[in-house]
Parts: C-alpha cells; structure tokens; sequence
C-alpha cells in the first residue's frame, strides 16, 4: 500500500474552524425549525477546509476520512443526526435535527469506509483497520476535550 495515503488519512482531524462553521450552520438552521434536513459534501468540505489533504491524489479517500470524523462528531456531541450517503464519485452527508438520540453504529461507519476504500488502500481488512483507527482517535480526542472541561 502507499504509505502516503495511509499516513495521510491517519493524520487527519477536525480542525476548530470546520466545527466552529458547522456549528453556525446548524444553529441557523435550530432557529429555523427543529425539523430540518439537509446534507453536506465531504468533497466540497475537503477543498475547503483542508486543502492540502485534498492534493494527496486520493480526494474521494480522504473526503470519505473527513466524513468518518464529522459523522462521528456531529452524532456523538448530540449535535445533530448525521449519516454517510453512499455516492458513486463523491461523499455525501444526510444531516437533520432529528432524531439526536440516534447513533450511527460505529460498525456500520467501519464498513462503509472499508467498503469504498478498500481498492485504494489495498484491501478489505486495511480500509477496516485504518477506519477504526480513525473512529478511535476521534472518540480519545472527544475524551480529552471532555477531561479539559471537567478541569476548568
């Protein structure tokens, strides 16, 4: 496998404008109605906020990296329900207010990036390998912002 492509999809993570910017968003759309819909491209999100990771040669790859960390993110914090779509050429996001009790199986995630990936990265158990990684530093970065609360 590339190590390129392994190295840069392991060191990818959310950056405090992505969430400040999406957090805006998503409080514009509270304010509207507490029923809404709408959906997000991780490929569009990728060229935007991470314009380098976008010219690794694999934009599908790590647009699919940075919907793993934001579907985690937005689900996890309550924030709102969020759920990868499965696209052909780009990576889509459903997002809605509703419902924020739901949690997208992490077992799903896992098998939705490998499955899309698994070509690019080599294999099936690679593209798994490399999605729990990614689901697991997401959920240690959660617990450290969690432990920095509870100290201030």
């Amino acid at each position: 496998m590339n190590p390129t492509k392994k190295k840069a999809a392991l060191e990818l993570q959310l950056t405090d404008e992505i969430k400040k910017d999406l957090m805006d968003d998503i409080d514009k759309a509270q304010t509207i109605s507490h029923h809404w819909e709408g959906q997000l491209d991780g490929t569009d999100l990728l060229q935007t906020y991470y314009p380098e990771a976008a010219k690794v040669g694999t934009t599908p790859l790590m647009a699919d990296v940075l919907t793993l960390h934001l579907t985690y993110w937005l689900n996890n914090e309550g924030i709102c329900y969020a759920q990868p779509r499965m696209m052909k050429y780009r990576t889509r996001i459903s997002i809605s207010g509703y419902p924020v009790n739901e949690v997208v199986d992490s077992a799903w995630l896992t098998d939705w990036f490998a499955q899309r990936n698994q070509y690019i990265l080599d294999d099936l158990s690679t593209a798994k390998a490399i999605a729990e990684r990614i689901l697991k530093s997401e959920e240690e970065s959660e617990e450290t912002a969690d432990d920095e609360d509870n100290e201030d």
